[in-house]
């Protein structure tokens, strides 16, 4: 049992450090969200069309992170304080809301799976501090 975990332990680690090699990649590349990435391999069209931040309204960013993370200035990727609170609120181990940031959102949709499990948060987590620190 003990040799089992450890492996585990390794393969989550092994997933934690490629997924955060890809979040260097797409600090100069842009992302490729994994709803896209099946999407394509289902044969699906998918239409994109980015912009830089000069072109769109300096309200849009301002509104967005004022709506989704409160304390985005503050926390460097994880709101450790507000993820403390939902947990403590939480019944039978079930948050009622959720306590993502920005970055933790953006990990979930760039490099995750969308489902709520404790295994993601638990890779979500250290990739959001990462990605934070890399990109802009």
């Amino acid at each position: 049992m003990r040799r089992a975990l450890r492996w585990v332990w390794r393969i989550l680690i092994a997933v934690v450090l490629a997924l955060a090699g890809l979040t260097v990649v797409y600090r100069f590349v842009p992302p490729v969200s994994t709803l896209m990435l099946a999407r394509w391999a289902t044969g699906e069209p998918v239409a994109r069309e980015w912009r830089p931040l000069d072109r769109i309204s300096p309200h849009l960013p301002a509104a967005v992170i004022s709506s989704e993370d409160a304390r985005y200035c503050s926390h460097g990727g994880v709101d450790w304080t507000e993820l403390r609170t939902v947990v403590e609120e939480s019944d039978d181990g079930l948050p009622a809301r959720g306590a993502s940031t920005i970055a933790m959102q953006t990990v979930k949709n760039v490099l995750l799976w969308p489902s709520r499990s404790v295994v993601r948060k638990v890779v979500e987590l250290p990739l959001a501090l990462f990605a934070n620190l890399v990109w802009g």
